[in-house]
């Protein structure tokens, strides 16, 4: 294996272990909440402080960096890990697809800003 690709293979492994630690962290609602009462997917991580802290604030840079690290982390399908989720969820990319589209794209124009 030359340096290049070694490198490639470095990068793949941080790109996994990220995705790992996601999950876990569970900055993003993955997992549902053993209690039907609190609405899961917005009680805890990015979207709770999107609707918590940021909406007044009229600035959302957590939810922008989430974004950016979303995008950094989909560079090609074999940096997406085939198991992502296994064990607690259905596999795959589902609710960070779902938090981009539901809670931050099709809500933007609801959205006041700063700087728009």
């Amino acid at each position: 294996m030359d340096a290049k690709e070694e490198e490639r293979a470095t990068v793949l492994d941080v790109i996994k272990m990220m995705w790992s630690a996601l999950e876990r962290s569970e900055v993003l609602p993955v997992k549902p909440e053993t209690s039907p009462a609190v609405p899961w997917r917005n009680s805890r991580g990015v979207p709770a402080k999107l609707e918590e802290i940021k909406t007044p604030a009229r600035q959302y840079p957590a939810t922008t960096t989430f974004i950016h690290l979303l995008n950094a982390l989909i560079k090609s399908p074999e940096t997406l890990p085939g198991n992502l989720g296994s064990g607690h969820r259905i596999c795959g990319m589902a609710p960070y697809v779902q938090f981009v589209l539901d809670d931050v794209l099709l809500k933007a124009e609801l959205h006041e800003y700063v700087d728009p």
